[in-house]
């Protein structure tokens, strides 16, 4: 028994060193640097301190009360952190401090109840407030799923490739619903099971996206040895910024890789090294999302067109091509979207 302990301990604790490791690598070493990536980063370092503090909880009862509201803190930021992450990956270019909505309130919130209340002295009321923090992290994952429901959609037809990114963000996400899971029954099962599943989950995922990537090498060979220069990947996120989406340079049904390159000032070879290595799109998938976006928000605000008439006016060049492309990436047809928006 003393030997299974110690390997439900070293397993458990090793998994959540590791969750460290990987949430310091998103959040400060990885290149480039994108902020789903911090966000993803601070969502490991989370759910990683709330595994460490269950695992020494389960082998310590009397842990040292700091450590135990620290944990408790982690466990609160969780779902704000997940989704977060998922609405910046769906979402790229929404405002880079909208995640600080989801995750300054609840600990502002979880810091001045820790500041008052002691944990062992004050247990029912931490029982109570545990059980808030599950619901919370419960409701968090509610609120993603319907965020990512269209890369769900889209995984599920495979009517198009998923990028890299799409790819990581439903495993991230399984992966925490799973871990909620085991939290949230923990009182039929056993305390520690959730940070052996966290264990296990990071595992698998680490041996999946080896496994991906290896199968992937093959596709990106044009571009294995030659990484975009960092001044060059700048030029074109500032230039796509600047001259590709606030003129809306997308809406043109007659726009060619070449010619965007030329706008942003960068070879064709560039943007199309830059749009499949850092958007995980083709060109035409690229302009796509923008004409797609475009078109959600005028079925919505613009009724006085029919439904034809803003497939033209956001770059598609034919009635079907808008068709099947707003199916595709959304879900359901341009009427039926702008039916359940109530325009």
């Amino acid at each position: 028994m003393e030997l299974q302990q110690q390997l439900v301990f070293f397993f458990s604790a090793l998994g959540a060193a590791n969750g460290m490791a990987l949430s310091a690598y998103f959040g400060f070493f990885r290149k480039p640097s994108l902020l789903w990536h911090r966000l993803l980063g601070g969502l490991l370092f989370v759910l990683s301190f709330r595994i460490l503090k269950s695992v020494f909880r389960h082998f310590n009862p009397q842990l040292f009360e700091q450590f135990v509201h620290a944990g408790l803190i982690a466990c609160a930021l969780i779902g704000p952190f997940l989704l977060a992450y998922a609405q910046r990956v769906v979402q790229p270019k929404s405002k880079s401090f909208l995640w600080a909505l989801h995750v300054v309130p609840f600990l502002v919130l979880m810091l001045s109840i820790s500041a008052y209340f002691s944990y062992y002295e004050e247990r029912a009321l931490w029982r109570q407030i545990i059980q808030g923090i599950y619901w919370q992290w419960l409701l968090y994952l509610l609120i993603t799923l319907w965020t990512i429901r269209a890369v769900l959609i889209k995984s599920v037809q495979k009517k198009s490739k998923l990028s890299d990114a799409e790819i990581l963000l439903l495993n991230v996400f399984g992966g925490v619903a799973l871990i909620w899971l085991a939290y949230f029954t923990s009182s039929y099962t056993s305390y520690i099971v959730g940070a052996l599943t966290f264990s296990f989950l990071l595992y698998l995922s680490v041996v999946l996206w080896a496994l991906n990537r290896k199968s992937t090498q093959i596709e990106r060979a044009p571009y294995a040895d030659k990484h975009l220069q960092k001044a060059i990947i700048l030029q074109i996120e500032h230039e796509l910024e600047t001259k590709f989406l606030t003129p809306a340079l997308y809406k043109n049904p007659n726009l060619k890789l070449a010619e965007l390159a030329g706008v942003l000032g960068v070879s064709t070879h560039q943007l199309s090294q830059y749009l499949n290595e850092h958007q995980g799109k083709s060109f035409n998938q690229f302009i796509n999302k923008y004409r797609i976006e475009a078109a959600k928000q005028e079925l919505i605000t613009n009724r006085l067109f029919t439904i034809e008439a803003i497939g033209y006016e956001c770059g598609f060049n034919s009635k079907s091509s808008f068709f099947s492309t707003f199916k595709k990436m959304v879900g359901c047809t341009p009427a039926a979207y702008r039916k359940t928006q109530g325009a």
